[in-house]
């Protein structure tokens, strides 16, 4: 009676390790910033350092740059949209990896 708990975790616990099939455009999320309208290059990399700290906040294993789009706004602005995709977790048994990572 005591091993049908510890059996059930197991078993749990394998199934939650088992692969499945994504789709990958369903990972795929925006982020977005404003700057001045053409004429500041100062902007660009502030803008990008911007981009990609809201995006690290949300992707802790990196992220791909899908497409950066930039929209007309109101005032003199502009508004540039950057799409990314987290990088993928994937498990590992490697305890020399993950001791290296962790100091």
């Amino acid at each position: 009676m005591r091993r049908l708990p510890l059996l059930l975790l197991l078993a749990l616990g394998l199934a939650a390790c088992a692969p499945s099939d994504r789709d990958p455009a369903r990972y795929q999320f925006g982020v977005s910033g404003d700057r001045p309208a053409a004429g500041n290059a100062a902007a660009d990399p502030e803008l990008r350092a911007y981009l990609d700290w809201k995006v690290r906040q949300i992707c802790t294993l990196g992220y791909r740059t899908i497409k950066t789009d930039t929209l007309a706004a109101e005032d003199g602005k502009q508004i540039v949209d950057l799409d990314a995709r987290c990088n993928e977790y994937t498990p590992s048994l490697d305890i020399a990896d993950s001791f290296a990572t962790m100091f």
